[in-house]
């Protein structure tokens, strides 16, 4: 039996990971200006990224083309859930550091 351990996101931090890269430093969120960072707005864009792309992997499995079969079934899941394990750790450490 495998152990499944549920994770709670947040949405104040969950929605700050997808925002679109700015061209400038500034951001205005309902009306107040907040200043970004070069680093928070990398970050941002890194994170709206790798969420995508678990997205796009999600996808792969469901394709037409070429569907999952038991034989390339074990190795999709695997690469999905070493996505979400990195998805995680990205949303720790971007709720604690990037906008605590």
């Amino acid at each position: 039996m495998s152990s499944f351990v549920l994770t709670v996101y947040e949405q104040q931090y969950f929605r700050t990971m997808i925002f679109r890269r700015l061209q400038t430093d500034i951001m205005e969120i309902d009306g107040n200006q907040y200043e970004v960072t070069n680093s928070a707005n990398q970050d941002h864009f890194n994170c709206k990224e790798q969420f995508l792309n678990i997205i796009m992997k999600i996808e792969e499995g469901f394709d037409e083309d070429t569907p999952l079969s038991w034989e390339n079934f074990a190795g999709w899941k695997k690469e999905l859930t070493s996505m979400l394990k990195d998805f995680d750790k990205k949303y720790v450490k971007h709720s604690k550091t990037i906008n605590p």
